[in-house]
């Protein structure tokens, strides 16, 4: 099978969303599938196409205000050009242009979405755009040949917006931590992206609340990088917490699992998820999760089992409550259906789809 892959960004670029299409690619390939991906860049240096990890990769210039959107019409002229010669056309990323740039120069091509959709953002800017967005892409998400959303809740969100004509769910995969590390008792961690809508400054917040009722030597980890992070770092120093936050930037994947093996508990509070990957990270690591009352997460703590314990991510007080009693305690948490998160069953989901279409 010839597949296409498109995505806004793609490794060394970071991110859930960059991880999903980079492993997919490479099991594609892995299982004799010629694969291509299409995506923008914003290091002129790394222009163009190159050979990588037994793929084709080509990289185009974006313009990305705001770190959003990632406008790109090269995307949308290589996808034409390319079109023909591909069985599928696979695009991710309803809220990134080129998707749509893909969608509106499939050809005859079977095309592929994988929505990572969530309707909305907490920047003012992008929420702006979205509306009058949803009219240009409604016919992208309803005329493609197949959606593929990364768990229930974003269906329910999807097929409540749009009339989708095939949608398949297809969890995401997570792989386990390479290596045992010890556990640092009241050592909590944050990893992910450094922006508003990940409500980092409430968990510092209930960190600091948390540290005034039990006095003792509780540490959090910051794990990312982004535009949040110099007010945060700033609003970090002002409160006298630098002895107690630290921030660590992007990091390498076995420091980025040493620290959240390490920990005992993570801290997941965004607005907002498509999925909830470092959610499904602690599990398989066995690391208790204290996450946000939002759909998504609140379908994988069904699926995870005790170790997910939900919270209201503006309720300072709940979230104090729950690392004081962390710390406190040596709970031991059992998680389930951890199976349901391989690459493997992603990867043969995946084909499943691809071959059904193409009969």
């Amino acid at each position: 099978m010839r597949i296409l892959l498109v995505s806004h960004r793609f490794d060394p670029d970071v991110g859930g969303i960059e991880t999903v299409v980079g492993r997919q690619a490479e099991n594609l390939a892995e299982k004799g599938h010629e694969v291509r991906v299409v995506t923008t860049t914003g290091d002129e240096s790394i222009i163009g196409e190159r050979n990588e990890r037994g793929l084709i990769v080509n990289r185009v210039s974006r313009i990305a205000p705001n770190n959003s959107f990632f406008f790109s019409p090269k995307v949308g002229r290589l996808v034409g050009d390319l079109a023909g010669e591909y069985d599928i056309i696979h695009a991710h990323n309803y809220h990134a242009l080129p998707a749509l740039h893909a969608f509106r120069n499939r050809g005859r091509s079977v095309f592929v979405l994988t929505a990572h959709y969530h309707r909305t953002s907490d920047n003012r800017f992008r929420n702006m755009l979205l509306g009058p967005y949803r009219k240009i892409a409604k016919r992208m998400v309803e005329r493609s040949d197949s959606v593929i959303c990364v768990s229930e809740s974003e269906r329910a969100l999807l097929e409540g917006d749009f009339a989708i004509q095939e949608i398949h769910v297809n969890y995401n995969a997570v792989e386990a931590a390479k290596g045992t590390f010890e556990r640092a008792q009241g050592a909590f961690c944050i990893i992910g992206r450094i922006e508003k809508y990940k409500k980092i400054e409430q968990a510092i917040i209930s960190f600091e609340n948390a540290i005034s009722r039990i006095g003792s030597e509780i540490s959090l980890h910051i794990v990312g990088d982004g535009p949040e992070r110099s007010r945060l770092e700033n609003m970090v120093e002002r409160r006298g917490l630098v002895n107690h936050v630290k921030f660590y930037g992007f990091v390498s994947a076995e420091e980025k699992d040493r620290i959240l093996s390490s920990s005992s508990c993570l801290l997941a509070l965004s607005s907002h998820e498509s999925f909830g990957i470092t959610v499904v990270e602690a599990a398989k690591q066995n690391v208790p999760i204290i996450a946000s009352d939002i759909p998504a997460h609140r379908e994988l703590a069904s699926l995870l089992g005790e170790g997910v314990s939900i919270v209201d991510s503006e309720d300072i007080e709940s979230i104090s409550d729950k690392i004081v009693r962390l710390v406190s305690s040596d709970f031991n948490p059992r998680f389930n259906n951890l199976e349901v998160f391989t690459w493997e069953r992603n990867t043969e989901k995946l084909l499943e789809i691809y071959d059904g279409l193409l009969v």
